[in-house]
């Protein structure tokens, strides 16, 4: 009988023991068991709690949300870090010395999203197309073309226009060129050659008319005054 009396004296003990490990309060502001969303949710813990943390979470532990730490038996819930869209969390205090019951808070507030960026870098790829569209025009009648291609049939490359272009370009001109000589291509007469014959013509006639003229002239006077003093 004696032994019956100890053993449930020694349960009447460890039950306040088991139970005092409790959290007593959560709050942001002056009402308890409510937390504002944008503002830090302080948890008060009961009794001495060692290696201690608020284990948050939806509807049981393997659900959690976050396990803020307790320090001096105060935890500290800071929503940035435990984003929710829910509104209402079961939390307990989990330390060496056991678990705490059950609590659960009430959440208010706009529920807030954490954007995660994530950075990305797109290779950029230098690619080389080769086109027969003319990009603009050059010489006389010409186009500017890659300078990686070819120039279009009855074109040939110019390359005196070539800063008429852009730097990875070159000027395409037609077959026959741009005109930058004068000199007849025999299609036509050309009146160059002419002038040089002018020039020897006047020569020629200035020569019989006037020098040639005089010569005679000098020689039919002094055959008269042979024939006038051989009389």
């Amino acid at each position: 009988m004696l032994t019956k009396y100890i053993t449930l004296g020694l349960i009447l003990l460890l039950i306040p023991t088991g139970l005092a490990l409790d959290i007593s309060e959560c709050k942001s502001d002056s009402t308890n068991w409510l937390c504002e969303r944008g503002e830090m949710c302080v948890c008060t813990i009961t009794d001495t709690c060692t290696n201690g943390n608020v284990l948050l979470y939806e509807n049981d532990v393997s659900q959690l949300l976050c396990a803020p730490k307790i320090t001096d038996n105060k935890a500290y819930i800071d929503w940035s870090y435990c984003n929710t869209t829910l509104d209402s969390i079961r939390l307990r205090a989990d330390c060496d010395q056991g678990q705490s019951a059950e609590r659960m808070i009430i959440l208010s507030g706009v529920p807030t999203t954490v954007a995660t960026t994530i950075a990305t870098t797109t290779p950029t790829t230098t690619q080389t197309t080769e086109t027969t569209e003319y990009t603009g025009m050059c010489g006389d009648d010409g186009y500017c073309e890659n300078i990686n291609n070819e120039c279009l049939m009855n074109y040939e490359d110019c390359s005196v226009y070539d800063d008429e272009c852009n730097v990875d370009e070159r000027c395409c001109c037609p077959s026959a060129g741009p005109t930058t000589t004068t000199p007849s291509d025999g299609g036509g007469f050309n009146y160059l050659y002419i002038i040089p014959v002018i020039i020897v013509i006047i020569v020629v006639v200035i020569y019989f008319f006037f020098i040639r003229g005089r010569e005679r002239e000098t020689m039919l006077t002094f055959k008269r005054l042979y024939e006038k003093w051989s009389r």
